[in-house]
This record gives structure tokens, sequence and C-alpha cells, in this order.
């Protein structure tokens, strides 16, 4: 399933200006730098906020950039370094007393300790959120529960209630730490494709659910990158988009967004919410839905709006629908219903062709569909058979490969 390209005309032009140089020069996907972006100021303003039916929605964002090792997914967070310096300088100076350092982001945590660094940060008057930026997600979930024997579920839903800012306590042996107000978490994580099913497959715990997912597109041709120092535009480019950020950040981290509502919202909302359902299913949109939100709130910061109109609404949906790709994208990979077979399976079937595990799953679909309704899918079966496109092998239809 090959992913549609990302909508960068949504973002404003210095952002969109060194994301694209960058790309350019060092063959990156789009999506995994933009990705990155949008994840990096969800979290500068995950204190901010809008009301929209009856819920308060913050722009804080779990991201999981899905390549291969070697296409730059490290490289793209340092693209940031300098506006993220900034906005540790401006949320340091709210700090009321002592002299250590304010912890904004962490990499590998227990819940203790990082309880903890929330707890003490807002006694020093900081409460902007946290991020968990690692650059392997493979290692910061084969890390959770080591301190914990093995408790890896209890740090898992510390993260899933984070997302939402519903960390307040933390009880310990030795007492407990109470976290005054709502702090929200952001996470920042890569993952190569062939870890996916091993680390993402549980569909029922509402885990991966919170994430959106960019997947990398783009392979490397080393005959048109050229072995050069001159990043002159690159570094122009970068630091533009930091100037702008920056801008963003002395205006105030914490703002509330109103809504322009209106009947192009109302049918705009309706449609795009039918067309997800469909395609996801009931709870699935649902939980999109809630990410169409935070996006858009992050469009009004970005494009420096005063309120949340049709146009931020409109470049939130187009991003939206790009990680509903990924969405299913990640379910073809992780899939592991009952009957389903894994990816590394190949069976033989009939004269002169073979299936994969993907065409066996989809001929097992095939086979459901049919039951619930064969008398109807008769013609349309025979005319595939008449086709080549299904062999029937003692009573089981499968879907044919030609080798």
């Amino acid at each position: 399933m090959k992913i549609q390209e990302y909508p960068t005309s949504n973002f404003p032009l210095p952002i969109r200006e060194a994301l694209d140089e960058y790309c350019r020069c060092h063959q990156v996907d789009e999506s995994l730098a933009y990705s990155t972006f949008l994840s990096v100021i969800g979290n500068m303003f995950s204190q901010s906020s809008s009301e929209i039916q009856g819920f308060e929605s913050h722009p804080n964002l779990y991201m999981l950039l899905v390549a291969n090792a070697g296409v730059g997914k490290s490289h793209i967070f340092k693209l940031m370094d300098e506006s993220m310096l900034h906005y540790e300088k401006t949320t340091i100076t709210q700090a009321t007393s002592g002299d250590e350092p304010i912890t904004l982001k962490v990499n590998n945590f227990t819940v203790e300790a990082f309880t903890d660094i929330i707890v003490d940060n807002q006694k020093r008057g900081v409460n902007n959120g946290m991020l968990i930026y690692q650059d392997e997600f493979t290692s910061l979930m084969s890390t959770m529960g080591k301190y914990s024997k093995g408790a890896t579920s209890c740090e898992k839903d510390y993260l899933k209630s984070g997302f939402n800012g519903d960390i307040e306590t933390q009880a310990r042996v030795s007492g407990s730490r109470k976290i005054n107000g709502k702090c929200y978490l952001s996470l920042l994580s890569s993952i190569q494709p062939d870890m996916m099913r091993h680390y993402m497959k549980n569909k029922f715990d509402g885990f991966q659910d919170r994430f959106l997912f960019a997947f990398n597109n783009v392979e490397k041709d080393y005959h048109s990158i050229p072995f050069s120092n001159d990043y002159s535009d690159l570094k122009s480019y970068v630091k533009k988009m930091n100037n702008y950020i920056v801008g963003l950040i002395d205006k105030g981290l914490v703002r509330k967004y109103d809504w322009e509502f209106n009947e192009e919202f109302d049918v705009m909302w309706r449609s795009t919410m039918i067309q997800w359902q469909e395609l996801l299913g009931e709870s699935k949109a649902e939980k999109v839905k809630q990410l169409w939100y935070r996006l858009s709130i992050i469009m009004a910061i970005i494009h420096k709006k005063e309120y949340i109109d049709v146009d931020c609404f409109n470049k939130a949906q187009d991003l939206m629908d790009y990680y509903v790709q990924g969405v299913l994208k990640m379910e073809d990979i992780t899939e592991d219903d009952e009957g389903v077979i894994r990816d590394e399976v190949i069976s033989t079937i009939g004269k002169g062709f073979h299936t994969t595990a993907q065409m066996m799953n989809r001929s097992r679909k095939l086979q459901g569909f049919l039951k619930k309704d064969k008398k109807k899918l008769d013609s349309i079966l025979l005319t595939l058979m008449t086709k080549g496109l299904v062999t029937n092998d003692g009573g089981k239809y499968y879907l044919k490969e030609e080798v």
C-alpha cells in the first residue's frame, strides 16, 4: 500500500522552505520531517487548548516514524534544536526556585521517576508538558517494566493516561507524589516496519489508537546525492524557520482557541466522519476525530490565527486523511486475527502458482465474505474463476498470483 503525498502546502512558508530543503538535500520522505515538526510543536504548546463538543482538546501528539535504518530519521529532530533551546529557556524562566535544570524531554523512563520529574517541575512553576523522545521505539518498549518486575502494562497505561493529561498521582512504597493539574505528554519515536507487528499488534488496549504513523516512501538515489558541505541554503532556511517558531513561543505558550462554527463546518465535519466511519469502523473513527481536533489547534497556532476557522479545520483534515492511510497500513502489517497467516509464511497452492501470506489473507477475507451471502456472490465468483483470478482447492477459494 503506497501512501499519498504529504500535504506540505498546508504549512506556513518559513516552515515549508526549511523542511522541503532538508528533504531535498538528504532525500528524506517529507512525511517524516513534517510529522516530527508537528510532534515538537504539539509538545511546546501542549497546555494550549480548545473546547469542542463539550470536551477539552490539546495539541500534544504521539508520533511514530515508520522507516528502515539509515533514512535520516534521527537527524530530523536536530533541525528543531534552536527553537527547542529557546522553548526550554522560555520555560525555565517560569521557574520560581532552585538552580537545578528543568527537565522537558526524556528518553527512557520509569513511572516513579517520571512522576518525580513532573512534580519537581511544577513546584518551580513549570507545567508545560513533557516530550518523550526515543530514537528507537523498540528500545522504549523494551525498557518498560524493567524496574517494575515486568509490569509493562503499568507504564503503557501511564502513557495512555498522559496522552489526555490524566496522570495525577503515583503511589509508591515510600509514599505518593501528587501532580497538580494536568500534564500532557508528547511522544516522538521511530520504528522499522518489520518490528511493528511485535510492538503494535495489540488492537484492544487502545495504545496504538493514540498514535499517528508516518511511513517512509523514499528510496535514496546515491546517483543524485552530491558529496558536499555546501548546505548554505538549508542553514538559511532552518534559521528562518526557527525564528518563526521563536515568534510563536514569545507570544505565549498557553492559549485558548474558540471555533468558528457555521454551515460549512457542519457539512465538512459530517461528510468526513461518515467517510472515516465507513473506512475504519465507528470506534477508530472516533479516535481519529480527536486527533483531527488536535491538528486543528496546531494549524491555528502555526498560522497565527486567533480562533480555529474553516481553513484550519480543512488543513487539519488534509493531514488527517494522510495519517488515516498510515492507520490502515499499520493494520495490514500488524493484523493478527484468528486464521491470518504471518508474512514470513509462504505457501504453495495449485499448479504453477504460489501465494504469499498477504494473498492468502485476502483469500480468507473473501471466504468470510462469501459465507455471509454466498448465493448472491456466485456469479461474481464464477467471473473471477473464469478470468483466472481465483482457484478452487478442496472447496476453498484462493486468489492467485502468477510466479
